[in-house]
C-alpha cells in the first residue's frame, strides 16, 4: 500500500486550482475508490452523512428514497443530540440557561423537520414513542414542545389514530390536548381540506388568522377566494395587518390593479411608521401619484415616531424641524445609532444649536449608571468635542468642560473607560 502523504495548509492549492486538478483526476479514479472514500467520510458523523444524502438527492431524478433517508438521519441525529439534556432535565429538575436554550432549539428544529413529512412511518413512530417516555413524567417546561413533536410526526390518519390511542393510555385525548391551531396545522399538512376549513372558519379573529386562510386558498390555486378572505381581513381583523396587507399588495401588483395597491401602500407605510417605509412608498409612487399623496403623507407624519419624523425632515432638507425634534426628545433618540449620523449633518449649519442639543441630551453627567448609558453619553460627549473643536474652533472651552466632567467622575472607572474609547486625548486631560 502506498504511504499516505499529509499535506500542510500552506501547501494547499487555491479553490480554482483544486477544481481544475480534481476535474483531471476524478475521471481516471476507479469507482470503488470513490465509493470507499464517500462511505468512510459519511460514516464519521451524522452531519456528513446527511450532507452526502442531500447532495445525492439534489442530483438524482428519483430523489424520494434519498430524501427520506436524509430526513430520517437528521431527525434521529437531532433526537440523539437533545436526549442527554432532556434526561438531565427530568432527572435533576433543571439545566443551565445555555443548555436549556440549546435543548429548545434542538426540539424546535426536530419538529420542523418532521413537519416536512419526508420521514418513513417507522422513524416517525420511534420518535413518538421516545417523546411519550418523557410526557409520562412531570413537566419541566418541555411538554408543550414534546406534544408538538408528537403531532408533527403524524402525516396521515393512521398516525393520528396512533397518537390518539397513545394519549388515551395516559388518560388524555386528542381534543383536550391539542388546541385549534395545532389541529389546523396537522390537517393542512395531511391534506384534509374539510377538517382544516371547519376549524379555521370558526377561528377567524386576528390578521394572521385571515392570512393563514388566504394562503391556504392560494396554495390550492384559488386566488379569487384568497383575495376575498384577505380583503375581509383588512376590514375586520384585529392586530397588526402589515403582513396581510403585503399579501394583498403583491397580488394587486401582479394583476395590474395599481390604484388600490398604492392606497394600501400608503396604509402600510403608516402602520409601520418607519422612515424606510416612507422611502419605499415614495420610490414606488409615480410623480403623479406622489402629487396626490404628498400632503396626506406630511399630515400623517406628524403622528409618526420621533426618529422617523427626524429622518423625514432631514430627507426633505427641513433642518429647523429636525433640530426641534432633537431638542424635544433628547437622549432617548440617540439609542438609534442612525440618529448620530443625522445629527452630525446638522452641525455645519447649526453648530451652536447642536452643541446645546448634545449637552442637553447627555442629561446629568454626574450620576452613576450602567455601562450602556456611559457608552451613549461618551458618544454624545465626543460629538460635543467635535462641534467645539472642529466646527467652532473653541479648544479652550472644550478643554475646560472636559476636565470638569472628568474630575467630577474620577471615581466612576467604567465611565472613564467608555469615554476614553471614543474621545481623543481623554486620558491625558
Amino acid at each position: 500500500m502506498r504511504k499516505r502523504v499529509e499535506l500542510r495548509v500552506k501547501d494547499a492549492h487555491s479553490v480554482p486550482e483544486r477544481e481544475q486538478l480534481l476535474a483531471k483526476i476524478l475521471p481516471e479514479t476507479p469507482k470503488e475508490v470513490l465509493e470507499h472514500f464517500l462511505i468512510e467520510t459519511a460514516s464519521r458523523s451524522s452531519e456528513r452523512y446527511v450532507e452526502l444524502l442531500e447532495y445525492i438527492s439534489a442530483g438524482t431524478s428519483r430523489p424520494s428514497v434519498v430524501e427520506r433517508l436524509a430526513a430520517e438521519e437528521k431527525i434521529l441525529s437531532l433526537w440523539r443530540s437533545a436526549e442527554p439534556s432532556l434526561s438531565d432535565l427530568y432527572e435533576y429538575g433543571g439545566l443551565s440557561q445555555d443548555d436549556e436554550e440549546e435543548l429548545y432549539d434542538l426540539l424546535d428544529e426536530l419538529s420542523n423537520v418532521l413537519d416536512e413529512g419526508l420521514a418513513g412511518r417507522e422513524c416517525r413512530r420511534e420518535i413518538t414513542d421516545n417523546v411519550f417516555e418523557y410526557l409520562e413524567k412531570d413537566d419541566y417546561g418541555t411538554h408543550e414542545l414534546l406534544y408538538d413533536i408528537a403531532l408533527s410526526a403524524c402525516t396521515d390518519e393512521d398516525d393520528l389514530d396512533y397518537l390518539s390511542r397513545t394519549l388515551e393510555e395516559q388518560g388524555d385525548s386528542l381534543e383536550e390536548r391539542y388546541g385549534p391551531a395545532s389541529m389546523m396545522k396537522y390537517y393542512k399538512k395531511s391534506g384534509d381540506r374539510e377538517k382544516y376549513l371547519a376549524i379555521r372558519l370558526e377561528n377567524l379573529h386576528r390578521a394572521e388568522d385571515y392570512l393563514d386562510l388566504a394562503e391556504f386558498h392560494r396554495d390550492s390555486g384559488d386566488w379569487e377566494e384568497a383575495m376575498k378572505v384577505a380583503e375581509a381581513g383588512l376590514e375586520k381583523a384585529d392586530g397588526n395587518k402589515y403582513t396581510l396587507r403585503s399579501f394583498v399588495i403583491d397580488r394587486l401588483d401582479a394583476t395590474g390593479k395599481r390604484a388600490r395597491a398604492t392606497e394600501l401602500r400608503f396604509d402600510q407605510f403608516f402602520s409601520a411608521a418607519f422612515f424606510k417605509e416612507y422611502l419605499k412608498f415614495r420610490r414606488e409612487c409615480s410623480d403623479e401619484e406622489w402629487a396626490a399623496y404628498e400632503e396626506r403623507v406630511a399630515e400623517r407624519m406628524k403622528s409618526a415616531y420621533p426618529d422617523a419624523r427626524l429622518f423625514y425632515h432631514m430627507h426633505r432638507g427641513e433642518s429647523s424641524d429636525a433640530l426641534t425634534i432633537l431638542l424635544q426628545h433628547g437622549r432617548k433618540l440617540y439609542w438609534n445609532s442612525d440618529v448620530f449620523a443625522a445629527a452630525e449633518k446638522l452641525e455645519a449649519d447649526h453648530p451652536e444649536r447642536m452643541y446645546d442639543c448634545y449637552v442637553r441630551s447627555m442629561g446629568n453627567l454626574y450620576e452613576t449608571a450602567g455601562r450602556d448609558v456611559y457608552a451613549l453619553k461618551a458618544r454624545l460627549m465626543a460629538a460635543v468635542r467635535r462641534v467645539l473643536v472642529e466646527r467652532l474652533g473653541e479648544d479652550a472651552k472644550w478643554t475646560a468642560f472636559a476636565r470638569e466632567v472628568k474630575k467630577g467622575n474620577s471615581r466612576r472607572a467604567a465611565l472613564q473607560d467608555e469615554f476614553a474609547k471614543v474621545i481623543p486625548g481623554w486620558r491625558k486631560l
